[in-house]
């Protein structure tokens, strides 16, 4: 249960055993403390929502507020005049009894004169669609990342102590990906590759969403999905089969391997996703096997003569500026790539099961 206090609230939360929730109950907790304690932030909280409230609402947590039993909103904004029902997610789902719509009722039965419904959600993760109004109330979708570009816009008052709620909610958010980094800019990374800190926390960003969305396709059970460390080879993302006894202990070693990743090759950017081995699987690999991946679109490479790792790999590439096209948008960019990198992870995927049984 949420408390008044933001300490009290955290002490709390260690007994909570899913880290999704404690994070998402310290979300609303903080973001609570944050509108109640910097009263032009909230003002202009609500005013980017649309209400133009005459006097500003008290700002009420689960502790705090009454409902009906099981209908407990994270936060609500209620005054004399006003009654603005507010859900925050992160990664945890609506549940499956929709609580928007349980929501909806509640604030339609409100015989206040401004009313409504607010669903913040973490802004690059997918979610289901989620309709514009239930039961007559129109919901109004907000992102994280939306928070906070307001947290960073909102004038201070002078005369108040908000500035570091403010920092600290912020980075809160950032920790948790909840904020968007600069769109990433193709050209300056073509230009500056080895030593591209203004694109380096962008691109991060950029293969992380594609590896969570990997993971959430793949499952965890069969395939293991690993990011190399920092400074290890390319950014990318490797795909490990972590059934069968043979292909898994050849991808332990990288004697075999799948990834997906960027890489820079004469002047271009190109995303790419490969199945490559080293020359001693060369004749463990069927003609049949090297068949289906060409039919899926993979070409065939070759370093026979390479001193240190003679190796052979089929891949898909595309440049990167292709995939992620004209925008100048983070979340589309992301959106673009991960949806390339997640449909080839699918097809490198069913690639494994076959190659674990002809091994």
């Amino acid at each position: 249960m949420i408390s008044d206090s933001l300490l009290e609230t955290l002490a709390s939360l260690r007994r909570f055993e899913k880290q999704i929730f404690v994070a998402e109950n310290f979300l609303t907790a903080a973001f609570a403390f944050l509108l109640k304690n910097d009263r032009s932030f909230l003002r202009n909280y609500l005013k980017h929502l649309g209400y133009r409230c005459s006097a500003l609402p008290e700002v009420q947590t689960q502790k705090t507020h009454g409902t009906e039993s099981g209908n407990i909103p994270d936060i609500v904004f209620s005054n004399r005049h006003t009654y603005i029902v507010q859900e925050n997610k992160i990664d945890a789902p609506l549940g499956k009894k929709n609580q928007l719509a349980r929501y909806a009722r509640q604030v339609r039965g409100s015989k206040k004169r401004i009313k409504g419904l607010v669903y913040v959600r973490r802004a690059h993760k997918p979610h289901h669609s989620i309709p514009r109004s239930i039961a007559g109330i129109r919901i109004q979708l907000l992102t994280w990342n939306t928070v906070a570009s307001l947290i960073r816009r909102s004038p201070q008052d002078v005369h108040s102590n908000s500035k570091w709620p403010r920092e600290e909610f912020y980075r809160f958010l950032e920790a948790h990906r909840m904020t968007s980094p600069p769109a990433l800019d193709i050209s300056k990374l073509t230009s500056a590759w080895k030593q591209f800190e203004p694109q380096q926390n962008t691109l991060r960003r950029l293969i992380e969403g594609s590896r969570d969305a990997i993971e959430r396709r793949l499952g965890n059970t069969t395939y293991k999905i690993r990011i190399p460390r920092s400074g290890e080879e390319y950014p990318g993302i490797y795909i490990y089969y972590a059934k069968g006894r043979r292909l898994k202990g050849a991808m332990r070693y990288q004697d075999l391997w799948a990834w997906c990743g960027v890489y820079p090759w004469e002047g271009t950017i190109y995303a790419d996703a490969e199945i490559g081995w080293g020359q001693k699987y060369e004749l463990a690999i069927t003609p049949a096997f090297r068949n289906r991946l060409e039919k899926n679109g993979f070409e065939y490479y070759a370093e026979p003569n390479d001193p240190a790792f003679p190796y052979e790999v089929y891949s898909i590439e595309k440049p990167l500026r292709q995939i992620i096209g004209p925008s100048t948008d983070f979340e589309k960019q992301s959106t673009s790539a991960t949806r390339w990198f997640t449909r080839q992870a699918q097809v490198i995927a069913r690639m494994l099961v076959s190659l674990e049984r002809i091994m």
